[in-house]
């Protein structure tokens, strides 16, 4: 399919650029090449999904991309020309790695009330790193990364992208990451006593197609922007290529 290539190559473009361009190679860089590589990897599973009709896992991943894109550009969006910005970027990575940190601390004391057996002894190891890894980001000190809503909320004041298309996306596609009754109520119902099984979601799979491509193109114009490269002939493309699904 045309759209599969293409994305492809806007992720393998931005990479190789990466590769041949960025000296000295810092660990922000290694962090950015992280999120390109996980992004082109949740977006091609998307793909797949969605050209065999499955509608609401590939929802499920779009939200997830959605909120890697959010956060990223949070990592990246330094304003304030008084600071040092690699230090800075690298410090907002931090905070969102702290917080993940406190989220999996949270998760391991949980566990370790009532796992028992061999299983226990590895969650106490991992509890024990963890509890370490905390200890020294405290030292510092690091504050979390904002939640997603304050991020919204901090962006949206200068990006009206956030109030068209992120924010609907994370909060519409949120129902297919977090199963309920609702869901399963739309799945299968029950008609004059015969259960009637829907293959999926009642969905426009030419939305969800535009807005892969969108955040796609979202994430490689953020990334290739942080480095000051071209972007034009990106979004020219993601224009051409959306306007097929619309």
């Amino acid at each position: 399919m045309e759209i599969d290539e293409t994305v492809n190559n806007w992720f393998g473009q931005t990479f190789e650029n990466i590769q041949k361009e960025v000296r000295p190679v810092t660990e922000n860089d290694i962090l950015i090449v992280g999120v390109l590589f996980s992004a082109r990897k949740y977006t091609r599973s998307v793909l797949l999904l969605l050209s065999q009709n499955h509608a609401l896992p590939a929802k499920a991943l779009l939200r997830i991309l959605c909120e890697l894109f959010v956060k990223v550009f949070w990592c990246l969006n330094v304003q304030d020309s008084g600071k040092d910005v690699k230090k800075t970027i690298h410090e907002n990575f931090q905070r969102w790695d702290y917080s993940r940190l406190l989220q999996d601390k949270k998760l391991l004391s949980n566990l370790e009330k009532y796992v028992e057996g061999d299983f226990r002894g590895k969650v106490e190891d991992a509890l024990k790193k963890a509890d370490g890894d905390v200890a020294d980001y405290k030292e510092r000190p690091i504050k979390c990364i904002p939640s997603t809503a304050d991020i919204f909320k901090e962006l949206s004041a200068n990006e009206s992208i956030w109030n068209i298309l992120y924010s609907e996306i994370y909060q519409n596609y949120s129902k297919a990451v977090h199963l309920d009754r609702n869901t399963f109520s739309r799945l299968v119902q029950c008609k004059n006593d015969r259960i009637m099984c829907y293959d999926d979601w009642d969905e426009d799979i030419n939305e969800l197609y535009a807005n892969c491509l969108r955040i796609a193109c979202d994430t490689n114009i953020l990334i290739r922007k942080h480095y000051d490269w071209p972007t034009g002939e990106l979004r020219q493309e993601c224009l051409n290529l959306t306007s097929k699904y619309n």
